[in-house]
């Protein structure tokens, strides 16, 4: 069985979180969903790259910490799956590139 390497936003010491979130807040299994919307561990985005998700984290940090409390505090982790799941990570890295362009083209 093939493995596949991916990663993840994970998102830390959030004020006022949204409360369809709560339990996954007190687990710590708060993630940057493939929508740059928050979602618990089933609804993670799953990016191709490290850089990627640097990337997504350096871009959301200011917007999550302004809603949340200058102590939120994203986190790239690293995630192992089979190869069941390469086409989700080939789309969600495709739409993850789109959105930080499309904030990149707005802040121009």
């Amino acid at each position: 069985m093939a493995w596949h390497l991916y990663y993840a936003v994970n998102v830390l010491d959030m004020r006022n979180p949204p409360l369809n979130l709560f339990q996954a807040v007190v687990k710590g299994e708060v993630f940057v969903g493939p929508s740059f919307r928050l979602a618990g561990e089933g609804g993670m985005a799953m990016l191709d790259s490290e850089e990627l998700a640097d990337q997504v984290k350096q871009a959301l940090t200011p917007d999550l910490q302004r809603r949340h409390g200058k102590q939120t505090i994203l986190n790239v982790v690293r995630w192992e799956t089979t190869a069941r799941v390469a086409d989700k990570i080939k789309a969600h890295s495709e739409n993850a590139r789109a959105k930080l362009a499309q904030r990149a083209a707005k802040a121009t």
